[in-house]
């Protein structure tokens, strides 16, 4: 038997905005960028933050993975992070985890943060969470960052981020539970609009883009942000908010240029 002993959830305990910010869990309003201006605030949508331009952004890759952590996928890593790929910067390349409870090996979690990886929560029990209410949200989320603390030795302050089961996320009442528990982002709202790709942007305002997997949120919480699941697109130019989810290429070669694809999308036009 597993019993785990949860926080009470902190007041008001979302991040502190530098500027202007909305009242938070009131209703979003149309998002103004002269009002809402990073660090804090981003609107989001196409335009690369800053006002750089392509040849003068990095291209970020960012490579996650869901679900349990263990021999089942023990092999794969060693594959792909310990083979000397690096960034360009000489650092070698890691990835986000976002760790489910069940079936996860704690001890591989422990190497894996070690190693560089950042851990983020997918929750406890893996179920869909459309209709949870804050405190079941707060159990699931929050709960499996202090089971990556406590077993996997993963520091609490470095689970800043969460990816919703199924990519059933639970509208303000989840947001809600990210803002008081002082998360930093979710990563779980596809984004049908990639053309050219959308950058991450904050839930101070309302929604640039149209909800693919409702209840998306409806009211603001300032400096929380959203990294949005840019849609792949498979061979066919058919659309997946993740690559297992696209037609499977039927060769290694179709695989490699499925890839090619979809970072020639990011890298081409707005990084």
């Amino acid at each position: 038997m597993l019993m785990i002993s949860l926080h009470d959830p902190p007041q008001l305990a979302g991040p502190t905005p530098t500027g202007p910010a909305p009242p938070v869990d009131t209703k979003a309003e149309k998002c103004d960028p002269k009002v809402c201006r990073l660090p804090d605030c981003y609107c989001g949508g196409k335009e690369i933050p800053g006002g750089f331009l392509p040849g003068e952004t990095p291209q970020i890759v960012l490579l996650t993975f869901d679900d349990s952590v263990n021999d089942l996928n023990k092999e794969l890593y060693k594959e792909l992070f310990e083979n000397g790929r690096l960034n360009p910067n000489g650092c070698p390349i890691v990835s986000t985890m976002y760790v489910s409870h069940e079936w996860t090996d704690y001890a591989q979690v422990q190497n894996l943060y070690a190693e560089g990886h950042e851990m983020a929560s997918h929750s406890i029990q893996h179920s869909f969470g459309e209709k949870f209410s804050t405190k079941r949200w707060a159990k699931e989320i929050s709960g499996q960052r202090e089971i990556l603390s406590a077993y996997g030795g993963v520091k609490m302050e470095d689970v800043r981020g969460m990816r919703a089961p199924f990519l059933a996320i639970g509208g303000n009442k989840m947001y809600r539970m990210l803002w008081e528990q002082n998360f930093t982002y979710d990563s779980s709202m596809p984004v049908y609009e990639n053309t050219p790709p959308s950058w991450p942007y904050t839930l101070d305002y309302s929604l640039f883009h149209d909800c693919m997997i409702p209840p998306c949120p409806t009211n603001s919480y300032p400096g929380l942000w959203q990294v949005p699941m840019v849609m792949w697109q498979d061979l066919n130019n058919g659309r997946c908010s993740m690559a297992d989810a696209c037609t499977t290429p039927s060769t290694a070669e179709d695989v490699y240029k499925m890839l090619i694809k979809n970072f020639e999308r990011h890298y081409t036009t707005n990084r």
